[in-house]
C-alpha cells in the first residue's frame, strides 16, 4: 500500500433518486498523491445498508513531470 484515502457518508434518497444513481453512478472526487511509475489504483466500496461490497483495480502509469515554475 502506497497511499490510502477513506471517506464515508450517508445518503437519504428517494426511490427515483436511487434508481437514477443505479443507472448513472454517483460521482465522487478524491485527491491522492501517487508515486511515479507503474502503479495501480484500487477502489473499494461497502454499502452498509445492503452489505454489498465491490472493488476495481485500475492501472495508473504515472510519468515524472517537470517542476512547476
Amino acid at each position: 500500500i502506497l497511499n490510502v484515502a477513506n471517506r464515508s457518508f450517508k445518503l437519504n434518497l428517494k426511490s427515483a433518486q436511487y434508481d437514477q444513481i443505479m443507472q448513472t453512478g454517483l460521482p465522487q472526487h478524491q485527491e491522492i498523491d501517487v508515486p511515479t511509475g507503474e502503479v495501480y489504483l484500487r477502489i473499494g466500496v461497502h454499502d452498509l445498508t445492503t452489505d454489498r461490497i465491490g472493488s476495481i483495480e485500475i492501472p495508473l502509469p504515472v510519468s515524472a513531470q517537470a517542476p512547476q515554475k
